[in-house]
C-alpha cells in the first residue's frame, strides 16, 4: 500500500494462468495492481516478454523499473529485459540462489516492499529512487 501511495505504478508478471488469480491472491491486492500479464498474454519467465509487455502498458521504461522475484527464472527475465532484479528471499528459491543468479539485492521479508524498499537505493535505477523521494 505504501508503494501505491507514494504514486508508484505496480504490476505483477506470473506464470499463473488469469482464471487462477483470485484463487491465489485476495482481491484487495489484486486492485493495487495498475497492470497484470499472465501466462496467456505473452511467453512466460524467463523470457523478458511479460516484464516488457507490463512496462510498456505502463509507459514506463525499463531503466525506471524494478522486478521483485522469488525466482532464478525470475531474475533471468528482468535482466533480460534491462530492469533491476530484486530477489524475495522469503520466496520460493531463497536468497542465496536469488543472489547468484544475478539479482541486485535481496529483500530478507515482504515488509521491505513498502518503504523499507529504500533501503536498496545504491542498486535502483536512479529515476526510480528520485521518484519515490520526491512524492
Amino acid at each position: 500500500m505504501a508503494v501505491k501511495d507514494a504514486g508508484i505504478a505496480t504490476g505483477l508478471v506470473t506464470l499463473q494462468k488469469r482464471d487462477r488469480l483470485p484463487w491465489l491472491l485476495p482481491s484487495a491486492v489484486l486492485d493495487l495492481l495498475d497492470v497484470t500479464v499472465c501466462r496467456e498474454d505473452a511467453e512466460p519467465k524467463p523470457a523478458p516478454d511479460g516484464l516488457l509487455l507490463a512496462l510498456g502498458k505502463l509507459g514506463i521504461a525499463p531503466f525506471e523499473a524494478v522486478f521483485l522475484g522469488d525466482t532464478t527464472g525470475d531474475i533471468a527475465a528482468a535482466r533480460a529485459a534491462g530492469i533491476t532484479p530484486l530477489g524475495a528471499g522469503w520466496g520460493y528459491a531463497g536468497p542465496t540462489v536469488l543472489a547468484a543468479a544475478g539479482a541486485a539485492a535481496v529483500l530478507d521479508n515482504a515488509a521491505r516492499i513498502g518503504p523499507g524498499l529504500l533501503d536498496y537505493a545504491s542498486c535502483l535505477p536512479a529515476a526510480l529512487t528520485a521518484t519515490i523521494r520526491t512524492r
